[in-house]
């Protein structure tokens, strides 16, 4: 353990080199497996699933989502590092697992995705964003690839004593919807007692006969919307701070998120900086907003 609470064990110290790495320095870690989740084709980028392992079998990570991210830099360059969440347990030993979406000429995603195992990437840990405390009730929406941010968190809060964890997960395709074997783990765990509850929106397939999409049942087809928003935590506004909602995407996705959440009675993030959640800021959105909110990155 590092002089400020950090792990060591990881490669990971403390830096001089400023606040552009969030005060730790970037260390080589070795593919030791690369998963190919979904290829990339002319409608949607490809994801792959990348595990890199630790110093030793023993060792962990021991930080996860959604308060703490690591950031990857590509050869030769300190200024185009990208941050990306784990998506493995915090107390998954021996290795930690990154979700990687192959974005058409990404820098970093591109160098990822070129690696060999026994190749290693230069990654750093970021800052930690505290958690909001007392919370009795969580709103995870993930869109795309925010997924990686959302499941250990839901784990946490469940295992916490959280009442109710509600996931949305918000892709185009069904086809996008990863990382299900490990949402369906959550439900069997916590499902029966409606602790844990997910909803799929997905906004470009459409249903079968039998009112499915994609083989996964219940899914909505169509974008999230302040509607479905409403339906799904309205009746939350009664217990005032003790609900709290973290939304993973593009910037502008979290943007007119929050936003709307904000509309519906909602100022309570689940994680921000300076040692508090930050409230939502109300939506200043236009008649055609919602139409713009998701096709699911």
């Amino acid at each position: 353990m590092s002089d400020d609470g950090q792990i060591s064990c990881c490669g990971i110290m403390p830096s001089s080199r400023g606040a552009m790495l969030s005060g730790v320095r970037h260390r080589p870690f070795p593919l030791v497996e690369k998963e190919v989740l979904t290829v990339s084709t002319e409608q949607s980028p490809g994801l792959i699933r990348l595990t890199f392992g630790l110093p030793t079998p023993e060792e962990t990570l021991g930080f996860g989502q959604p308060g703490t991210a690591v950031k990857v830099r590509p050869p030769g360059s300190w200024l185009r590092s990208r941050p990306y969440s784990v998506c493995s347990s915090p107390s998954r030993a021996g290795s930690f697992q990154l979700l990687i979406k192959l974005y058409p000429g990404g820098r970093v995603s591109g160098h990822l995705n070129t690696l060999q195992v026994g190749q290693s990437a230069w990654i750093a840990k970021t800052r930690t964003k505290p958690m909001a405390q007392g919370v009795r009730k969580a709103g995870l929406i993930a869109f795309g690839v925010g997924i990686s941010d959302c499941i250990h968190t839901a784990r946490s809060l469940l295992e916490g004593g959280a009442e109710r964890v509600t996931l949305m997960y918000c892709t185009r395709y069904a086809a996008e919807a990863v990382l299900r074997d490990e949402i369906q783990e959550l439900q069997r765990l916590y499902g029966d007692d409606g602790r844990f509850v997910v909803r799929y929106y997905l906004s470009r397939e459409t249903a079968d006969a039998n009112g499915m999409a994609g083989g996964i049942e219940g899914a909505v087809c169509e974008r999230l919307q302040q509607g479905g928003l409403e339906a799904a935590f309205g009746e939350w506004r009664t217990i005032d701070r003790d609900c709290a909602f973290l939304v993973v995407g593009t910037r502008e996705m979290c943007r007119q998120t929050y936003g709307m959440l904000a509309s519906l009675g909602f100022d309570r993030r689940l994680c921000g900086f300076r040692g508090t959640e930050r409230p939502l800021e109300k939506a200043t959105l236009g008649s055609d907003s919602e139409d713009s909110l998701i096709n699911a990155q």
